[in-house]
């Protein structure tokens, strides 16, 4: 689990039906998958890290920071690892070839200037999600608090790496709860929060998931031309 990555259990899905759409190895893009979650933990980290030098984290937060560098500690070193060992040959039995394609979807770890620009990015994200997490307080009757913000990010954040249910519901809601009840907010704000802030993440997916559907996106990922007809996609 990536934390600051929100690896996903659907991951493999996706990796598999874009594999099918590009024609690229799933094993390839499951590796650039978990790279790109390895530098989002990264970023997280060291955004974490930071601004607990101006404010106090909780104990809980504070826990999941060292949790998560453990793993992406792990991981970067498995990633090292893959990416040091040399391709195998056409022949070479099933792991081996496995191993290679997962190697070289970690070209880009060898690469310091995309790197950077990865983690550029990441943090660029991070502080964007921050920003969401700071605009909804005031929009629902709450006292605009860049501590809280952090917090909402880094508790639901670790509820998404977690969960198994369709859009995080109901985990995200638990985690943003949670967190603010120890903050002393009431319950019941508590989770109008946790819902409104839910909401600015799933409404602008699920909007750009049908526009994608609509224009026969989802036929395009499953290997058929978008619009042919159901006898010519068989």
């Amino acid at each position: 689990m990536a934390l600051g990555g929100r690896a996903r259990a659907a991951d493999p899905a996706r990796a598999h039906l874009h594999a099918r759409a590009s024609g690229s190895p799933t094993a390839t893009l499951l590796a650039t998958v978990g790279l790109d979650h390895l530098t989002a933990s990264f970023a997280f980290l060291g955004g974490l890290g930071l601004f607990g030098l101006f404010a106090p984290l909780p104990g809980w937060a504070r826990s999941a920071a060292w949790s998560t560098l453990a793993v992406a500690t792990a991981a970067a070193a498995l990633a090292a690892l893959l990416a040091r060992r040399e391709g195998a040959a056409a022949h070479a039995g099933w792991l081996a070839r496995t191993w290679a394609r997962l190697r070289s979807g970690l070209t880009a770890a060898g690469d310091p200037r995309v790197v950077a620009r990865s983690l550029a990015a990441a943090l660029l994200g991070w502080t964007a999600e921050t920003l969401v997490a700071l605009l909804c307080l005031p929009a629902l009757h709450m006292p605009a608090s860049l501590t809280v913000a952090v917090l909402m990010v880094v508790a639901t954040t670790l509820s998404s790496a977690v969960s198994v249910s369709p859009g995080n519901a109901g985990v995200f809601e638990l985690a943003a709860v949670v967190a603010l009840e120890a903050l002393g907010v009431d319950r019941e704000l508590a989770l109008a929060y946790a819902l409104g802030f839910h909401l600015v993440h799933v409404v602008p997916v699920a909007l750009l998931g049908v526009a994608f559907a609509a224009r026969g996106g989802t036929r395009d990922l499953m290997g058929t031309p978008a619009g042919a007809p159901p006898d010519e996609a068989r």
